[in-house]
Formats: C-alpha cells, sequence, structure tokens
C-alpha cells in the first residue's frame, strides 16, 4: 500500500506544481483540456512507477536475471513462450536446469546430485533447460524453442575431468535476482529435427521461420503447375488425388484452392496480402515460365482430333478421332479447357445411338425440319464453325421453347439455358466468351445493329473496348459461335443475317399428343447419352470424310456444309438430302428477305413489268423510277431512302439475293457513275440458279 499512496500524493503535487507554474508564466489559468492532459500524463508515470515496485502477480509477470561469474547475464521471461536466448554461451561450463510452474509466481533454489533447480507444482514437461545434452528430450511442447545440438555442452572439452558438487556450487553456482524493467527480446532458435527426423510433430514445411506468403507459395507448388495462353491469360493446372482441374489463377476457385491448402497445413486463414502475393507469384511463373497452350470451352480441336469437356466432377473429357471414340481422363489428353460459371455436366455418351430418337419427343415429324436440326447439332460439333443460325419459329404450343433447352442441353449445357436479346455488342462478347452455344428465347425482332454482331459471332469476328478503370488498356473478344433463337414472329429480315440462318417452323401440337413437361424430362433424360452416342459417331465420321468431300456448288455456308456432308454416311436419311434440303431453305430466307426489304421488292416488280427486261441509268434515275412501285412515291415511307448514295449502298447490299432471284446487278463507271440491271429467265440462268427456282418452285 505504501508505494500506491504515494504515487496519489505524487499525482497531486506534480498536477498543482505545474498549474502554478503555467499560471506564473502565462499569466492565466490552465486550459481544461491542457490539464487533461498534464493529469493523464502524471497519472501514466505513477503507474508505471508504483507497478515495478509491486510484488509479482499473475497479470504481472516478473522478469528475472540469472547471473553467472563466468557468464553474461541469460534472461528467460514467461511472456516468450519459454523460448531462450543465449549470449557468449561458450564461456558456461556447467549444465544448470530451471523449471517453473509457468505462471511466474515464483522460484524456488535446489541442488542435486544432477544440479537441477526443481520449483513445487511444475510437472517435467515445463522444463526450461540451459544447455545440457543429456536433459535434452524430444518430447516438449511445441511451442518450445530448440536449442541446436552444437550449443550444447560449448566451450566444454569431453576430455576435461568433471567437476564435483561442491566446486561447481561454488564456481559457478547462480544468483536469482528480480529486473525491476521488464525485457523484450525477439530471438528465434533455428528448429532442426531431432534424431527420428521428425521436427516435434510438425509439418517439415512449417519447422522453419518462414512467413504465411511463403509458406502458401510452397503448398502451392506441391500440387499445381503453371502455363499460359497465347494471349497471355495465365492458368493453374492442379494435381488432385484421383483427377486434375485447370482454373484460371484470378479465378475464386483457385482462390479457394489456396485458402483451403493453407489451412490444411497451419489450420490457420490466409490473409488477403498474402493471398495476392502467391497468387502474383503464380501469374509470374506461368508468364515466364509457363510453356504456351491453348484452352478450350467445352469443344476443342488438337490436330485431327476433337475433345468435348464432359465438365464432371473428374474433368473427363471425349476424345473423337477418326477412327473412334472414347472417354478419357484429363491428365492423359493433350488439350486443357477452362470452365465457366453455370456449366452443367454432359451425360456419358452411349454407343450405338440414333437421332431419329429425339423426332417424336421434340415436334419433328417433318422430314425437313429433322433433317435442319439434325445438321445444326453436327455442324455445331466443329470445334472452328463458321456456324449457322438456327431459328425456330412457330406459333404458341409449338414446341419451340422445349426444343430450344432439349438441344442447349444436348450441345452445352448451362444452369441458365435461353437468354434474353443482348442490349450492346460488348454484352454479346462477355456472354460469347462464357457459353459455347448462345441460347435467346421468346425473341420477337432484331435490331438492326445486333443483327450484324450476331452475324460476326457465327461466322468469326472480334471486338475490342477499353479495360475498365484503366486509360490506355484494351480488353479484347474474338469468338465464334453457334446460336439458336426461338420466336413466333418472322426474325430474319435482314440479307446478311438470312444469308447464314437455318429456319425450323414447327407445327402446332394437337391436343391428343400433347404430354406434360415431366414426361418430356423423363423421356429426355433416358435417350439424352445415346443422342450423344449418336452426334459423336457422326463426329468420328465427318473427321474422316472431310478431306475427300468435294461439292459441285457451294452454297454461302461452305464450311458447314462440307462437314455434313462428310458425316452423312451415317445419319438417318439418304446421301444429297441435306444439300437439298438446305438449299430450299436458303431460297425460302431470301423470299422472305425480299418481302421484307422495300428497294428489292420494288426492283422485282419493275422488272417483271418492264417489256425488255433491262434498264440503265444512273442512281438517281433509277431511284426516281422506283419510286412510282411504292406507295406515294416512296415518301414519308420507313425504310425508302431518300438519297442516291444511300440507295447505292443500300442496293450493293440486296444484289446477291436479285440475283438468285434472276436479276443481275452490275455498276459501271464510264465518265459518271451507271447501274445495269437485266432479268435472266429460268432456262438461262446457271445450274445453280436453276435448281434453286425448281426448289423454290417445289
Amino acid at each position: 500500500m505504501e508505494p500506491m499512496v504515494f504515487g496519489i500524493l505524487f499525482i497531486l503535487w506534480m498536477e498543482t506544481t505545474l498549474s502554478y507554474f503555467y499560471r506564473i508564466v502565462t499569466g492565466s489559468p490552465v486550459p481544461t483540456l491542457l490539464r487533461y492532459r498534464i493529469s493523464f500524463m502524471v497519472v501514466w508515470v505513477a503507474l508505471v512507477w508504483s507497478g515495478s515496485q509491486a510484488d509479482p502477480t499473475p497479470d504481472n509477470p516478473t522478469i528475472y536475471k540469472f547471473t553467472f561469474e563466468t557468464s553474461r547475464p541469460c534472461v528467460c521471461t514467461p511472456q516468450l513462450k519459454r523460448r531462450i536466448i543465449m549470449q557468449d554461451v561458450s564461456q558456461i561450463g556447467t549444465t544448470q536446469a530451471i523449471n517453473h510452474n509457468g505462471n511466474g509466481n515464483g522460484f524456488t533454489e535446489a541442488q542435486n546430485n544432477n544440479h537441477d533447480l526443481l520449483s513445487t507444482g511444475a510437472d517435467a514437461s515445463e522444463q526450461l533447460l540451459l544447455p545440457a545434452p543429456e536433459r535434452l528430450s524430444p518430447s516438449r511442447d511445441d511451442d518450445q524453442a530448440d536449442i541446436p545440438p552444437e550449443m550444447m555442452g560449448a566451450g566444454k572439452s569431453h576430455d576435461e575431468p568433471e567437476q564435483n558438487e561442491a566446486e561447481q556450487s561454488s564456481t559457478t553456482g547462480p544468483s536469482l535476482t528480480r529486473v525491476d524493467a521488464p525485457v523484450e527480446i525477439a530471438a528465434d532458435i533455428p528448429h532442426e529435427p531431432d534424431q527420428t527426423g521428425q521436427h516435434n510433430g510438425k509439418e517439415p514445411l512449417l519447422a522453419v521461420k518462414r512467413n504465411k506468403a511463403e509458406i502458401a507459395i510452397v503448398l502451392m507448388n506441391r500440387k499445381a503447375s503453371f502455363f499460359q495462353t497465347p494471349e497471355g491469360d495465365t492458368y493453374a493446372e492442379i494435381r488432385l488425388e484421383d483427377h486434375h482441374e485447370v482454373w484460371s489463377t484470378r479465378s475464386k476457385e483457385f482462390e479457394l484452392f489456396l485458402r483451403y491448402e493453407f489451412y490444411q497445413a497451419t489450420q490457420a486463414a490466409l490473409k488477403k496480402t498474402d493471398l495476392m502475393l502467391t497468387i502474383l507469384h503464380a501469374e509470374t511463373v506461368a508468364m515466364f515460365d509457363g510453356l504456351k497452350q491453348e484452352v478450350g470451352l467445352r469443344i476443342t480441336r488438337h490436330g485431327n482430333a476433337i475433345y468435348i469437356d464432359l465438365c464432371n466432377p473428374k474433368w473427363q473429357q471425349i476424345e473423337i478421332t477418326p477412327v473412334r471414340w472414347r472417354v478419357i481422363e484429363m491428365k492423359a489428353s493433350p488439350v486443357r479447357f477452362r470452365r465457366s460459371k453455370g456449366m452443367l455436366a454432359l451425360p456419358h455418351p452411349e454407343r450405338n445411338g440414333d437421332l431419329n430418337h429425339i423426332r417424336n419427343l421434340l415436334n419433328l415429324d417433318n422430314d425437313s425440319n429433322f433433317i435442319l436440326v439434325a445438321s445444326y447439332l453436327i455442324g455445331a460439333m466443329n470445334p472452328s464453325g463458321p456456324f449457322p443460325i438456327l431459328i425456330i419459329q412457330g406459333e404458341q404450343g409449338s414446341g419451340k421453347s422445349t426444343l430450344t433447352n432439349c438441344i442447349r442441353n444436348l450441345l452445352d449445357p448451362s444452369s441458365v439455358p435461353s437468354r434474353t436479346l443482348p442490349r450492346t455488342e460488348r454484352d454479346l462478347a462477355i456472354s460469347a466468351e462464357a457459353s459455347r452455344l448462345l441460347c435467346y428465347d421468346n425473341v420477337s425482332g432484331i435490331k438492326d445493329t445486333m443483327s450484324d454482331a450476331f452475324c460476326r459471332i457465327a461466322t468469326g469476328g472480334g471486338f475490342g473496348t477499353r479495360t475498365l478503370y484503366k486509360d490506355k488498356s484494351e480488353e479484347l473478344f474474338n469468338s465464334t459461335r453457334p446460336m439458336l433463337f426461338n420466336g413466333i414472329s418472322d426474325l430474319v429480315v435482314k440479307h446478311d443475317f438470312a444469308d447464314r440462318a437455318l429456319v425450323v417452323t414447327l407445327p402446332l401440337i394437337k391436343a391428343d399428343n400433347r404430354r406434360s413437361m415431366a414426361e418430356i424430362k423423363r423421356d429426355w433424360h433416358s435417350i439424352k447419352p445415346y443422342a450423344l452416342g449418336a452426334i459423336c459417331d457422326a463426329v468420328k465420321e465427318a473427321l474422316s470424310n472431310h478431306e475427300d468431300v468435294r461439292l459441285d456448288r457451294s452454297p454461302r455456308m461452305a464450311d458447314f456444309t462440307k462437314w455434313v456432308v462428310a458425316a452423312e454416311p451415317v445419319l438417318p436419311w439418304e446421301r444429297g438430302r441435306f444439300m437439298a434440303e438446305y438449299e430450299k431453305n436458303r431460297f425460302e430466307l431470301i423470299e422472305v428477305a425480299i418481302e421484307s426489304d422495300p428497294i428489292s421488292l420494288a426492283i422485282v416488280e419493275m422488272m417483271d413489268r418492264l417489256d425488255v427486261k433491262k434498264w440503265v441509268g444512273t442512281p438517281t434515275q433509277l431511284l426516281k423510277d422506283l419510286a412510282g412501285y411504292v406507295p406515294n412515291n416512296g415518301a414519308n415511307k420507313k425504310g425508302w431512302p431518300q438519297a442516291p448514295n444511300i440507295f447505292t449502298n443500300r442496293l450493293r447490299r440486296v444484289q446477291t439475293f436479285l440475283r438468285a432471284m434472276g436479276i443481275e446487278v452490275e455498276h459501271t463507271k464510264s465518265g459518271k457513275r451507271l447501274i445495269r440491271l437485266w432479268k435472266r429467265d429460268a432456262e438461262n440462268s446457271e445450274p445453280a440458279e436453276r435448281e434453286k427456282l425448281h426448289l423454290a418452285a417445289g
């Protein structure tokens, strides 16, 4: 109590004295805020001084100083978790043991035949040992630092005779005194394995002093290898017990992998800063030491083989070659796939499949519709494209959405099978990067700008935009994807879009043939593995015959046509039927596109009324003559050009479809711009055009 009473009196005296001197110097009373600061400072000084004079308690651990006549002081504190730092150990020539009860309440001195200092209430596992090779036990607490064997007994030759107890007591007997001020010691003794090769129960990685980022990097390198794509994206291939996985180094899945590996090894959480350092290290290794390798999305090609990602938990793939197809593990495959959010697993394909199984289930009784849909399924399995755009039309109750969802579920299952139309080209490019098949349900119309964007995605095209939050970086997208639309009205109005489209018009399902959605899903689930197996058979056949296929004529989608023709020997229709149905479908789309375009419609009507079936003149004259075939001479008509240059550009876009209708368009420059129009008879048309007209008439 005396130090405490003295401390209170000291506080009052100091505060009064400082206030008095402040009034003398400044001539004004002490401000309230300054008075509080002075009081706090004085109280703090008093508490520190009185605490140093108090008796040791569990909350006030006392530091003891052991003095040896032949060595410098050796300091030991309970706060440092029984770690010992030694200086000039070579000067210590005896073996001493210090034992305490773990809470700093007191020590007792004693010497026995082994020169131990034993304390009451302490067990052997809590002893702190000064250098004593014969007393070192490998079964100590993990928190207790090991003392290197080379430091034990240093300064004492093995040939020297042992001193007796009395001589040791008189020469190196310890003097136990208390140090008033606490001493902070930050020293770590290297952790060395014991004679059994174990690190006191710890993993060898954790036996050496490391920061968390270094530990995470070592754990990551045990199971992961890194590579980059030609575009510079970095990926990690993770080797698990029974399979391999591939994730982007910037993905959430890779972050979770790092956190889990760190937790498994340390039972602690990995901080965000250490996690980011580990990810940056992985990206650096992938960028400068990793190999370059393509990463596919659901389907890719390597050499003369096609690989399909099943997206199952084992990361298995379907390998299709010109000879066979089979399911393989990813570690046995030369290709790697990435997976985006929402991708679902494909079924394991079954042998002896037949595409005819889907006809009755999906309202494809019409041969023409079935051939076009089956051809689209085969064409979508070509990794590089270009791809046709499948348009499914029909009135309410014709099964448009059911057919759309089943096609998506067979080619590229997703948790969100159908989406609404994207608003911008950027949205379309992002969705194309994340999905293999783009499906849009219940579409009522397509804007002109987005129609051009869809055409670029179908046949191959890129998109560039500024990287967010950066001034000079550009984000590039380059994707070629198959697409599918369904709706009630005619969606093919632009000529470029019609040139890439396959239109299937479904008939109304009669009430007697309607089935519940639960029944359809049950039957679809049973036939889907066989349908996928039939598609694999067709792709194998296409790979085998593709180089030998020679087309008599090449339509607009020549690559798609050649691919399906190569697979026709194993498809459920006779050879040559696909080309006939495809040309017929294309000509029907041309007629629809011409009917929806006022310029094309006016030219066809004018050429039918001309006696000579020819016309020559300037763009201005042609625009004026065509106005007579449009209501109100084209005035205030939506879509009718009002300037000759705009009219000329529109005419160039439709002249391909006009040629299919037997009308030739020629632009000449002989002093001034002229346009020549003439109509060919069906007898004088080219063979390809004559067949188109014949198919249209049929």
